[in-house]
């Protein structure tokens, strides 16, 4: 939890709190902050300049493929590599841990390319891969990626670093499904799929935040990731005639329902674009001209908010109280 300026400045004029020790919390806070992930230009420029090296390194990666071919891919990859590992030892001395932990997910996120670049230079890469089909080359990326990055993760456990390693599970995950299942089904089935990993997902990530209490914020983009893989199946399937639009508006308020039980804004957002899709289908396709419609709409929406004003005066004691249930 955060302190104000201005709460410490209350604390003070209330006599909570002397002006002297306002002043240590307020250094203590402005330290902390620096390591906490948020929304400042500090934090910002950190990002935007690990976005900025990963582009240049694709850049770098597909010049030397034209000129030099695989060789050049894995040894700049390894160059980069290694050049990032010194970042994370510097910065970890100078205890900037927000820069620090880019530069581990910059290392993680050269390993599936420094052993394609391998591959390509030994000659063992195919000329095409479906994406529809079994790849044992893709196979030793996304197992590659997942031991550097499980390895980093246990030098360094932040939540940022567990998106590389998600996102190699989930390909490693569709990999196996399309084993298992075969290239038909599983392009016939790629949405309900989908919907099944993201599912996947966020039981995964509601049990590590039971398990570590959310002290970390491990599984924060667990549940991203998770919320935009069964959003985005749900509305490929709603969009394509095979849910209805009725059960696709009612799925949206459980993920809103969800979101309000774990605590976790991103349901919430995704639930309210569904539902916001499903009223505007209402309005434009089936109540075009209707005068009803809106009245209803309306008096609907007035509802809404007085019950948001309703679940904030209730929110934290039947949350509390669902999640003694859930632990018991």
């Amino acid at each position: 939890m955060s302190i104000s300026k201005q709460q410490l400045r209350e604390a003070v004029l209330a006599n909570i709190i002397t002006e002297e020790q306002a002043q240590q919390l307020e250094g203590l806070s402005a330290g902390q902050s620096l390591d906490i992930p948020q929304f400042t230009l500090t934090h910002v420029l950190y990002y935007f300049g690990g976005c900025l090296a990963v582009a240049a390194m694709s850049l770098l990666m597909s010049l030397s493929w034209e000129t030099f071919g695989g060789g050049a891919i894995f040894l700049l990859a390894i160059l980069y590599a290694a050049i990032g590992l010194i970042a994370v030892q510097v910065l970890g001395a100078k205890q900037l841990n927000v820069p620090k932990i880019i530069c581990a997910v910059f290392v993680v996120s050269l390993t599936p390319i420094a052993v394609y670049g391998l591959l390509q230079w030994l000659q063992v890469w195919p000329e095409e891969i479906n994406n529809y089909s079994f790849s044992v080359h893709r196979l030793a990326l996304e197992l590659s990626t997942l031991v550097v990055g499980i390895r980093m993760f246990r030098s360094i456990p932040a939540s940022l670093i567990t998106l590389p390693i998600i996102v190699s599970l989930l390909s490693l995950a569709w990999n196996i499904v399309v084993f298992a299942l075969g290239q038909d089904i599983a392009r016939q089935g790629e949405e309900w799929i989908i919907i099944c990993f993201g599912l996947l997902l966020i039981m995964a990530a509601t049990a590590v935040d039971v398990r570590t209490k959310k002290v970390a914020n491990v599984a924060f983009w667990a549940h991203i990731l998770g919320a935009v893989m069964l959003w985005q199946g749900l509305t490929e399937q709603s969009m394509s005639n095979e849910l209805p639009k009725l059960a696709y508006f009612i799925l949206n308020l459980l993920i809103i329902g969800v979101g309000a039980f774990l605590g976790r804004r991103v349901y919430g957002v995704f639930g309210v674009l569904g539902s916001i899709g499903y009223l505007g289908y209402l309005a434009f396709d089936v109540f075009r001209e209707s005068w009803a419609f809106p009245v209803i709409l309306t008096a609907i929406g007035l509802g809404v908010v007085f019950l948001g004003v309703w679940w904030q005066k209730n929110s934290q004691a039947i949350t509390a109280r669902l999640q003694r249930k859930a632990q018991r």
